[in-house]
C-alpha cells in the first residue's frame, strides 16, 4: 500500500467532496446503493480547518458522521470494523483501520471498461491529490459534460475509453456499437 501523507490525504478529500456530484453524476449511483454510499456534501470540506495532520482529520471524520452510536461509544471509533462513519462514497474510516481508502461510490459491474474506468479515475484522483500542493474546496458550478471533461483533464485522464465510460450518462452522448466521440 502507499503511504499517504497529511496533506495528501487532505487534498484527497478535498478533490473528493469538490467533484462529488460529477463522480456521482459520472458512476450513475442507482438509488439504493446510496444506503451504502451516502453523498458527503459540502459541509465536512468547509468546515474542515487545515488539518495539521491525520490525527485532526479523523476527529473531524468522525464527529461529521456522528450517530447515537458514536456518541454513546466510549471507545476508539477507528478501530471498530462496522463503524457507521463508513458509509460515505469515500470511506475514510478505512484509513484508520485498514490504511486504506476506499470509493464506495460505484456500482458493480462485470463490464470491463467500467471497471478499467473505476479504478483509473480512483487512482488518478490518489495521484493528483497526493502531487498537488492544494486543493480548492470550492465546487464548481455544475455537473455539465463540459465540468466532467475539465474534472477527467485535471486529474489526467486523456484515455478515450475511460472518458467514455465517465461521459457515455451525459445528455448528447450516444451509446451505439461505434465508440462515441466523448473526449
Amino acid at each position: 500500500s502507499i503511504q499517504m501523507s497529511d496533506r495528501a490525504l487532505s487534498n484527497l478529500v478535498f478533490l473528493y467532496c469538490r467533484h462529488e456530484d460529477l463522480l456521482y453524476a459520472g458512476s450513475a449511483v442507482i438509488p439504493l446503493r446510496t444506503r451504502w454510499a451516502k453523498r458527503l456534501g459540502t459541509k465536512f470540506a468547509t468546515d474542515l480547518p487545515n488539518c495539521p495532520n491525520t490525527r485532526h482529520l479523523q476527529v473531524a471524520w468522525y464527529k461529521e458522521s456522528d450517530t447515537e452510536e458514536g456518541r454513546n461509544a466510549m471507545v476508539d471509533r477507528s478501530k471498530t470494523r462496522r463503524d457507521s462513519s463508513r458509509y460515505y462514497g469515500i470511506n475514510l474510516h478505512s484509513v484508520w483501520y485498514r490504511d486504506t481508502v476506499e470509493f464506495r461510490f460505484w456500482n458493480g459491474t462485470v463490464h470491463a471498461g467500467e471497471v478499467r474506468s473505476a479504478v483509473s479515475v480512483c487512482l488518478a484522483m490518489v495521484s493528483s491529490a497526493a502531487s498537488a500542493s492544494h486543493v480548492s474546496r470550492s465546487r464548481p458550478s455544475g455537473t455539465t459534460l463540459k465540468d466532467m471533461r475539465a474534472f477527467l483533464d485535471r486529474i489526467g485522464i486523456d484515455d478515450k475509453v475511460i472518458r467514455y465510460h465517465m461521459t457515455k450518462r451525459y445528455p448528447g452522448i450516444r451509446v451505439s456499437g461505434v465508440l462515441a466521440e466523448a473526449a
